[in-house]
């Protein structure tokens, strides 16, 4: 599961939380949507 949040702080955080509580496979977007955007990343908005 990835969590993106603006600038990455609470992804990081409900990360950590969903980790604790068991489960396997959760990552945060390093550095947010707003990291993603300035790399140049596609940004598609529905």
């Amino acid at each position: 599961m990835l969590l993106a949040c603006p600038v990455g702080e609470k992804s990081a955080r409900y990360a950590a939380l969903l980790t604790r509580m068991g489960h396997p496979d959760v990552r945060s977007l390093a550095g947010g949507i707003v990291a993603w955007r300035d790399a140049g990343a596609p940004l598609v908005r529905e």
